[in-house]
């Protein structure tokens, strides 16, 4: 994992992001890959996280990607691109700096997206004749109607006593959109505070100044991925 400069082409919102232990993670792109971004809410510092290795080219080209958390670690979901019908879902988990393939479940019929995993370790989908929110049972791979119809969203929470509506931070924005953030910006976070730790010690007047996760977030209007 990379913790200095991350060249950043596109950055993904939407259904392509998620948080945990205290790390918020993107799906992202350079010229050549895909990628986990990921940004610690500690000490401010985006890392990148490439794709598990010793996956066949054939099969990579031909897979839709995905990430989400396994058993509370980051996991890499790989699933067929052509056969729409029966669908396996390989699932990568980050151990460490280190992937390990930890499951396969399917084939199954008639599901679609990959959204997370339950603590189970069932797998929740979208259907894809009725759009709705469905699991997979992880021993029998049986199918089960959860009742949440689309829109869905998916999100790993710990449990706290603090209420997500209390406090005084973004009173005005909900929490998934408050993490939706512009790929411009967060090239242009990443390039100034990289310049800024360069030219720490100088005497001239140097880069301008570093941007914050609140500048960070701004001007979501000219979100363009």
């Amino acid at each position: 994992m990379d913790g200095n400069l991350v060249p950043v082409r596109d950055v993904y919102g939407s259904k392509f992001y998620s948080y945990a232990n205290g790390f918020y993670y993107w799906f992202a792109a350079d010229e050549d890959d895909m990628f986990i971004l990921s940004f610690d809410m500690v000490n401010e510092v985006f890392l990148a996280i490439p794709e598990p290795d010793g996956i066949p080219e054939s099969v990579r080209d031909a897979s839709w990607k995905r990430f989400t958390f396994y058993e509370n670690s980051i996991a890499w979901i790989l699933y067929d691109r052509e056969d729409e019908e029966r669908r396996c879902y390989s699932t990568w988990v980050l151990k460490g700096e280190c992937w390990t393939k930890e499951v396969t479940i399917g084939p199954l019929l008639g599901v679609e997206i990959p959204l997370g995993f339950w603590k189970d370790g069932g797998l929740l989908l979208q259907s894809r004749a009725t759009a709705e929110l469905v699991a997979s049972e992880p021993i029998t791979g049986e199918i089960k109607n959860v009742g949440i119809e689309d829109p869905v969203l998916v999100f790993n929470y710990s449990e706290s006593l603090v209420s997500v509506e209390g406090g005084n931070c973004s009173t005005g924005k909900d929490l998934p959109d408050f993490f939706d953030v512009p790929s411009r910006n967060v090239k242009e976070f990443i390039e100034r505070n990289a310049a800024l730790r360069q030219c720490q010690s100088s005497d001239f007047d140097g880069p301008p100044p570093p941007l914050s996760l609140e500048d960070l977030l701004q001007d979501e209007s000219d979100v363009d991925v």
